[in-house]
């Protein structure tokens, strides 16, 4: 949907998710020049893919330093009202794919911003593209995962340890936390 090109500049907006880990790995391999993979904690962005570059950037404020970085293609995993903070760090032409919105459903963008930009917005509907992800894109993806091209990093933890597994995912750093029962 992004229509990512080779030697491009791409940022992951949360980076340190499940979806966000492997659009990182993912840009890389299709060949992106850069990879920056915008997270909120620098434990998160230690936990980077190897070849991604981590970017603390944990809110629009953050998110605003990156004005003028000439990303070609945003992969926003999180939504929310601090996508309007980085229009500005996008490259002329350059487009954004809104995968999700976890951090809310309204997003308020300033019109001359994208104009100004010109920056497109391309919404990724899972359900509308739903027979073909499960035709072709998963089995190529677990292909990647089996083949280990593709990694996702799984913490775990027994049952009995709830509260050690919740204070791992409120610590963040990246992949995923799983209980053992």
């Amino acid at each position: 949907i992004g229509r990512l090109a080779a030697g491009e500049r791409v940022a992951v907006r949360g980076a340190s998710g499940a979806v966000g880990t492997v659009a990182v790995q993912l840009a890389l391999a299709a060949g992106a020049a850069e990879v920056l993979a915008l997270v909120r904690t620098r434990a998160q962005a230690d936990a980077v893919p190897a070849g991604g570059r981590g970017v603390v950037a944990p809110d629009a404020a953050g998110l605003a330093e990156l004005a003028g970085a000439d990303v070609d293609l945003l992969v926003d995993t999180v939504g929310g009202l601090d996508l309007a903070a980085i229009v500005p760090a996008m490259k002329p032409g350059g487009r954004i794919a809104l995968v999700g919105y976890l951090a809310g459903v309204v997003v308020e963008l300033t019109i001359t911003a994208l104009i100004g930009q010109d920056v497109r917005l391309l919404p990724v509907n899972g359900l509308r593209n739903e027979a073909h992800t499960f035709e072709t894109v998963a089995p190529q993806l677990l292909r990647e995962f089996a083949a280990g091209r593709l990694t996702l990093p799984v913490r775990t933890h027994p049952l009995e340890r709830l509260d050690d597994a919740l204070d791992d995912v409120r610590r963040g750093g990246g992949g995923r936390v799983a209980l053992i029962v």
